[in-house]
This record gives structure tokens, sequence and C-alpha cells, in this order.
């Protein structure tokens, strides 16, 4: 481990600890109880080595829950999205083809004219 590192995470636990001492000092004086000496704060923490308590397994997350509630919480989010999609469609035509008919024509104008070619000359071209 990194010296520093080291250093640094000792000096945190000696804040830690000198916190605590001040909250036993500050509930001690609060209740009118006798004052709790500063170093017993650091006889009741557990050192590194103590087992961890038998009920630790009701804090780990369940992966099978988790996995369930994020394919739902993505099915939800692509569904909302289709539907803000579809709702965009229909207002966009909604508010800027109104006026047209959906064929691209209005109601008055007649379909568009046959086109005719035009017609050939028999005769010959003259050279």
């Amino acid at each position: 481990m990194n010296q520093a590192r080291l250093a640094e995470l000792q000096r945190q636990r000696l804040l830690v600890r000198e916190h605590l001492a001040w909250l036993d000092r500050e509930i001690a004086a609060t209740s009118a109880d006798a004052p709790v000496p500063a170093g017993t704060v650091a006889q009741n923490l557990p050192l590194a080595g103590t087992p961890a308590p038998e009920n630790l397994d009701s804090y780990q997350p369940d992966p099978a829950g988790a996995a369930r509630e994020a394919r739902r919480g993505c099915l939800l989010f692509t569904a909302v999205l289709c539907v803000i999609g579809a709702l965009s469609c229909a207002a966009f035509y909604y508010f800027y083809y109104r006026d047209q008919s959906p064929a691209g024509m209005s109601e008055k104008s007649s379909p568009p004219a046959k086109i005719s070619t035009p017609p050939t000359n028999s005769a010959k071209p003259r050279p």
C-alpha cells in the first residue's frame, strides 16, 4: 500500500476517534450524567480483525432483483420514448400539414393532365 495513503487513512481514523470522543462528552454534558473519559471511546471501537455481524447478508444487494428492475426500467424508458415520438409525429403532421390533402393535392384541383407525345412527321427529312 502507498505510504502516503496509509498515513492519510490513519490521520482520518484519529480524527474520527476525536470526533466520537467529543460527541460522548457532549451527550454526557447534555444528559447531566457523569462525564465520560476521552479514552473510553477508542476501547469501544471494533478492530480490523473482528468478525462481521451475523445479519450482514441482509444488507447485500439482490443481483436478480436488480437485473429485473433494470430491465423493467429500460423497457419503460423505451415505451415512453416511442409514445413521445409518435405524439411528436402526430403534432408535426397536425400543425404543418393540416391544410393539405394527404396526396398533396387540394380538393379543387383536378388530377394532372395526361402528357401527350408530339406528332411525328411521316415525311423524310431533307438532306
